[in-house]
């Protein structure tokens, strides 16, 4: 086995069926495939020798301190760094931590400041580190700015962070020997980091980010709702880590609980908004035309967007969806990493350009399904009305939310479920009966596979004159009465510019399930799910009507 290639990997795809696929321009085993009407290919990168003669003579580990950028941050750095046969040169694999975590993390797991749900997943025992480099990659990994051993302080991946890890790779290529290929992986903080040293880094060759974000408004405030149980842990969980936090986080932390709050003691989360944007990738992926693997569990509550990443990315990508919540294990995610980058940066051919675009695992099962391209059904409209999911014509027949409490108890544990297999867990139709919310419900389907963001556009009768907010649950009911969430979303007018076409927007989190005939699609809307989403202070009613829509997309 030579020093790029995991044994788990897919089998190695010849050759001459590469070069057939990329003459004949087909789909054919994922070789070559169109997400946005544009074909692309992958080859091995050209090293400028045969890869396969390559040898790891040994392995070294060094402690460093390396200054930033701004001349006063010091990084805190481990590199493992191989000795490779001849002439040959490794290439260097950046590792990005977890929020509240440290370098250490990606040695063995068991230096996590408290239990951990927002960190690599990593199984007791293994070092990833030193498994790059006993395949032939210049391991380094460091302390983010105000994280573990390193000062400064944590601005949440801003300008700060990022030109950090441009001063790592510079420094790293400055002081190892490399092949010039650089290769950055991360877990949730350090994979929205990955997202966008991939945007935006010349340096960075290509990156495998797992569980992290591409639009960090929209993943912590989505639709204008603040996700309650996420905020409040991650802004306690990065200071049990030793965090110590720029007053930007401060800020943050306030507004959203002033969130709808008239002026000048609220806020409208404009300026917000714009320095979440700023640290997001989202508008900048389609212009980089650079390989990406992007790993997310079904059950991803935290950052839900594997989905745009794909849609968004310039170049040749790939996803894995698993089993698991945020921070779960990434089951044959880092098996694909090491074959990613000994492609990408080692010039090994291990069969990358044959894995399909999407393997996905079921949200009702553990079965996993292979796409050559990534699915882009067509929506099934359903209108709301007197409770049902209902194919015909709309209506002007209204119904409304209203909040007159600011919590629910019959909602479920979110954040609890989360972790043992949400928002894809079985309910008993009991609590599934909300007394607080609404629920519209399908005729009997007759089967077919819901893969996609549902879209849901509640259509205003009449005005509302104080700001309000609707939170949305997706539900199979089965013939047996129980019934299973598959997606959240949340969705709020803080001001008049937020309906400007007169309805409020809510999008789902993607999901992928099998109906099975007798199955029947639940809508539930509230005004609230205090479970997930950060209540407004204000209680409110707002009307909408039948013309309001459900879109479900739905493969045949």
């Amino acid at each position: 086995m030579h020093p790029g290639r995991s044994e788990h990997a897919p089998s190695r795809a010849p050759r001459a069926v590469a070069v057939l696929c990329l003459l004949a321009a087909t789909f054919v085993s994922g070789c070559l495939w169109d997400t946005k009407e544009t074909p692309r290919a992958a080859t091995p990168a050209d090293v400028g020798y045969d890869p396969t003669t390559v040898h790891v003579l040994g392995v070294t580990v060094q402690n460093l301190t390396v200054t930033s950028w701004d001349g006063t941050t010091k990084l805190a750095v481990r590199a493992y760094v191989p000795a490779l046969s001849g002439d040959a040169r490794p290439p260097l694999v950046v590792f990005l931590h977890g929020w509240g975590n440290n370098k250490e993390s990606y040695e063995s797991g068991e230096s996590y400041p408290v239990a951990n749900p927002v960190g690599t997943g990593l199984p007791t025992g293994v070092n990833h580190l030193r498994e790059f480099a006993d395949a032939g990659f210049l391991a380094v990994a460091y302390d983010a700015r105000g994280f573990g051993q390193s000062n400064g302080l944590a601005t949440v991946a801003g300008p700060a962070e990022m030109a950090d890890l441009h001063s790592i790779l510079v420094w790293a290529q400055s002081t190892f020997p490399t092949n010039g290929r650089v290769g950055v992986i991360g877990a949730s903080y350090g994979a929205g980091q990955a997202f966008n040293a991939l945007a935006d880094d010349p340096l960075v060759t290509t990156v495998v980010p797992m569980y992290g974000w591409v639009d960090l408004y929209q993943a912590l405030v989505t639709g204008n709702v603040p996700k309650l149980e996420w905020a409040q842990f991650l802004y306690l969980y990065g200071q049990g880590g030793a965090g110590h936090y720029d007053p930007i986080i401060h800020e943050w932390y306030s507004d959203l609980y002033l969130r709808g709050v008239p002026a000048p003691a609220g806020e409208d989360l404009s300026t917000l908004r714009s320095q979440m944007d700023a640290r997001s990738s989202l508008a900048r992926l389609p212009a980089s035309h650079k390989p990406l693997l992007v790993c997310q569990g079904m059950e991803e509550s935290l950052f839900p967007q594997v989905d745009q990443a794909w849609t968004n990315a310039g170049g040749f990508t790939c996803a894995v969806v698993f089993r698991g919540g945020h921070g779960s294990a990434a089951p044959g995610c880092w098996a694909r990493a090491l074959d990613w980058f000994a492609f990408f940066l080692q010039g090994y051919d291990t069969g990358v350009d044959a894995w399909p675009a999407l393997e996905t695992v079921d949200a009702a099962s553990d079965a996993v399904t292979n796409y050559a391209a990534f699915p882009d059904p067509t929506p099934a409209v359903y209108h709301l009305r007197s409770g049902e999911l209902y194919q015909g014509p709309a209506s002007e027949a209204p119904f409304a939310i209203q909040q007159t409490v600011a919590a629910n108890p019959l909602e479920e544990p979110g954040a609890l479920w989360d972790q043992v297999g949400m928002p894809t867990n079985a309910l008993p139709d009991g609590l599934r009966q909300d007394p607080s919310a609404l629920t519209f419900q399908s005729p009997l389907l007759t089967g077919g596979t819901l893969v996609g963001a549902p879209e849901l556009t509640l259509t205003l009768h009449g005005e509302s004159t104080t700001p309000y907010q609707v939170a949305g649950t997706l539900l199979v009911l089965h013939e047996d009465g129980t019934s299973q969430i598959v997606s959240r979303g949340a969705a709020a007018a803080l001001r008049q510019d937020d309906v400007a076409d007169g309805a409020l927007h809510l999008r789902f989190h993607w999901t992928k399930m099998d109906l099975t005939p007798g199955d029947r699609i639940v809508l539930k809307v509230a005004s609230n799910d205090p479970a997930w989403w950060m209540p407004l202070l204000n209680n409110y009613a707002v009307t909408f009507d039948g013309r309001s829509e459900l879109s479900l997309p739905i493969l045949a």
